[in-house]
């Protein structure tokens, strides 16, 4: 699945993903470092500007 969000991402995202919940679509995509932001009704664009996930491998 290809990205065609206006925004700056460093690289090309890839392996994108899609959650649903209660109606509302939110996408997770990057490369290295990986983002989250909600889609718009047309599926396409972004409703909410993309925000870094903290991944944490160690507790």
């Amino acid at each position: 699945m290809d990205c065609y969000c206006l925004v700056s991402i460093p690289g090309h995202p890839y392996e994108s993903e899609i959650f649903i919940e209660n109606e509302m679509y939110t996408i997770c995509f990057g490369v290295g470092q990986y983002y989250m932001a909600t889609l718009a009704k047309d599926m396409m664009s972004l409703e909410t500007e993309p925000k870094p996930i903290l991944i944490i491998t160690s507790f």
